[in-house]
């Protein structure tokens, strides 16, 4: 049986994560939300998704330098706070009000989520650990999702929609009170660029825009990892459409999709890491891509709830092979100068694809169709597995 033996420190983050997933439901309901209980239509719900995203990028890169030069722990701490304060806010008012508050929540947890990466890579000393600690972190976010977004559907069905801003509060806050107690700060110090000399992640002088382009390698692989998340973001916006569109209980439903595709990732993910150690991370990348490619293509041609199910197993496999094994290998590149931005790079990456996403997708849907949609969204998928297979490194980073 693969067994993690990983710093203590790395399972207080792993359990902070998995109480702040279990309220995260605003987001991947917030197409329902803005349909149905705010009135805005397909094109405004995804302008308002585009603006979240635009200012979570901008948070993002304020949060890779505050991360870098003010400190991990007390980036997160005092952002997630925020967080947590906006979302209960939001509990108690009405209408355009709560627009605003998610407006700006958007902006505030970019800024704190930066700095988890930047931890894990900080506390794991050798690549077993490091690849141990960026698995477990994942399937912990899962293990949380399994059941935030089922309680979220629930919950928006019954009209409570007070406790889903409540919930996802309370538990952002679980998440920085933990890491407040628990975890300690782990910004690098002089002393520690020694023990990373004459390694991909030594230490470097300049900005990340001039250390980014001295690594061609880095840059096809941020860029394939931006086609493939513009297919895989559409789980939050054109999944809930369509499940609204062809369902009753909507919610509900889609809440049940959400909750498979976490449950897979629970599941699934430690065996796989034992099946496949010897795959290079670049071959991960390129299967996951396919199933990206069958998964969310395959919805262009059915209209169940089974099918769809099995559309969310199929590219929650695709998932699986690609989120852990992106983070490994950004932060196995990053110089420990640069991590937190470096880390805050990987999230920009797929902030710009989840805008660039939401506008084709949402100008699809409205022009054409939901058909017409998924089968742009496999070619797309399938333009990032060519891409990737034919900038293939020789010596590839091993993945897991």
């Amino acid at each position: 049986m693969f067994k993690y033996k990983l710093p203590k420190v790395i399972y207080f983050i792993c359990i902070g994560k998995i109480f702040m997933e279990l309220g995260n439901y605003l987001w991947p309901l917030f197409t329902f939300i803005g349909k149905n209980q705010l009135g805005l239509s397909a094109t405004q719900i995804a302008s308002y998704l585009t603006l979240f995203t635009v200012l979570a990028l901008i948070g993002t890169i304020i949060g890779g330098k505050l991360t870098d030069s003010f400190g991990r722990k007390k980036t997160f701490v005092i952002f997630m706070l925020l967080s947590a304060m906006f979302c209960i806010s939001a509990a108690y008012v009405e209408g355009q009000a709560i627009i605003y508050l998610l407006t700006i929540n958007a902006f505030v947890i970019a800024i704190g989520g930066s700095s988890t990466t930047a931890m894990i890579t900080d506390f794991t000393t050798t690549d077993k650990e490091r690849k141990e600690a960026f698995a477990l972190y994942y399937i912990a976010m899962n293990f949380g999702f399994a059941f935030g977004p089922l309680l979220g559907g629930y919950l928006y069905d019954l009209d409570l929609l007070k406790w889903l801003f409540l919930g996802d509060g309370v538990t952002t806050g679980i998440f920085a009170v933990i890491v407040l107690l628990f975890v300690p700060e782990s910004l690098p110090k002089k002393s520690d660029f020694d023990n990373v000399v004459n390694t991909k992640e030594a230490a470097k002088e300049g900005n990340i825009i001039k250390v980014l382009l001295s690594n061609k390698a880095l840059l096809i692989f941020l860029f394939v990892n931006l086609t493939l998340f513009i297919v895989f973001r559409q789980f939050t916006y054109s999944v809930p459409l369509h499940t609204d569109f062809l369902f009753e209980n909507s919610g509900t439903v889609f809440g049940i999709i959400m909750t498979v595709n976490a449950s897979v990732v629970v599941i699934v993910t430690t065996p796989i890491m034992k099946l496949t150690q010897n795959l290079k991370i670049e071959t991960k990348i390129i299967i996951g891509g396919l199933c990206y490619l069958v998964g969310f293509g395959m919805l262009a041609f059915v209209n169940s709830v089974p099918l769809f199910l099995l559309s969310a197993v199929i590219w929650t496999f695709g998932e699986i092979n690609i989120s852990p094994n992106s983070k490994l290998y950004i932060a196995n590149h990053s110089p420990i100068t640069h991590r937190g931005r470096f880390s805050s790079l990987f999230m920009l990456v797929n902030k710009g694809a989840s805008i660039l996403g939401f506008f084709i997708a949402g100008y699809i849907i409205q022009v054409y169709n939901f058909q017409i949609m998924w089968i742009v969204m496999a070619f797309i998928s399938l333009a990032g597995v060519l891409i990737m297979f034919f900038n293939r490194e020789k010596k590839e980073v091993k993945a897991w």
